[in-house]
């Protein structure tokens, strides 16, 4: 779940650096936010 997370940040981090769409980037962030919190579960499992 964690890779499907970073990988969509990375695309949308991709397409807002082609589009220079600031939006675009801020929102793959906060995809990229939500792929680390699920890794650090996986790695901590600290979310039941």
């Amino acid at each position: 779940m964690a890779v499907i997370f970073l990988q969509i940040a990375i695309l949308l981090s991709s397409i807002a650096a082609l589009l220079k769409k600031k939006l675009v980037w801020v929102l793959g962030l906060a995809v990229g936010v939500v792929g680390l919190v699920y890794f650090a579960d996986g790695f901590l499992l600290f979310i039941q």
